[in-house]
């Protein structure tokens, strides 16, 4: 009997385990899909970065979208193309999942500028391929050695279409708090001189382009 009373028992654990594990993933999957159903080739996502020098951008270009990257169909998923720790691909629904409260926008070119037909997705994929592997470049430099992600979003772009133009180092707000402490810590604490004459082109200026129209706002505007 108590050894009938323990299989029970375990068999009912077993069932209510299986039950939380299943709302678990179900929750999980409700948070992080939020991905439109009409994406294409080349569509530009922008999200608000939690990583250490999020703020710092934030006060230099005004705007919250401090990270950028690119949807692409690859490897039978849509993933982005972006500079993060390296340049590679990201699982879309990962890519959201990062950003501060999940918010993102999608921005698309307008077609007459480059159609987006079947050959888009293998041209920008050929141009990511150019910088695949390539280390996150924490001095905004232009050269191709390393590339932070508003430059990788550009140079893929470029050969096709121009997103914006480029603008200077010294153009942006340079003077707030957090951005002074990110050039003390990055520049001057490692022997790096600023160069304020440095071409840069940002996350909101891309997004500011009037080359491109919204096609999604996670918040729903």
């Amino acid at each position: 009997m108590k050894l009938l009373r323990f299989h029970w028992c375990l068999a009912v654990f077993v069932v209510i385990l299986g039950a939380c594990q299943v709302l678990s993933a179900c929750n999980l999957t409700t948070k992080v899909s939020q991905s439109p159903k009409d994406l294409r080739n080349g569509d530009i996502i922008f999200q608000q970065s939690q990583t250490s020098q999020a703020v710092a951008l934030e006060e230099a270009t005004a705007s919250i979208w401090t990270h950028t990257g690119i949807i692409l169909w690859h490897n039978n998923q849509w993933m982005v193309a972006q500079a993060s720790a390296t340049v590679g691909y990201t699982p879309l629904e990962q890519f959201i999942a990062k950003g501060k409260q999940q918010r993102f926008v999608i921005k698309r070119l307008k077609n007459k500028l480059f159609p987006l037909d079947s050959d888009t997705g293998r041209n920008l994929e050929n141009r990511v391929a150019n910088f695949l592997g390539k280390p996150y470049d924490i001095y905004f430099k232009w050269d191709d050695g390393s590339i932070y992600c508003s430059e990788l979003v550009w140079k893929v772009y470029e050969p096709f279409v121009r997103l914006t133009e480029p603008q200077k180092l010294k153009d942006l707000d340079l003077s707030g708090p957090h951005v002074k402490k990110l050039i003390l810590e990055r520049y001057k604490r490692n022997g790096k001189k600023l160069n304020l004459e440095e071409t840069v082109v940002t996350p909101i200026s891309i997004f500011n382009s009037s080359r491109l129209y919204q096609v999604y706002d996670s918040a729903g505007n």
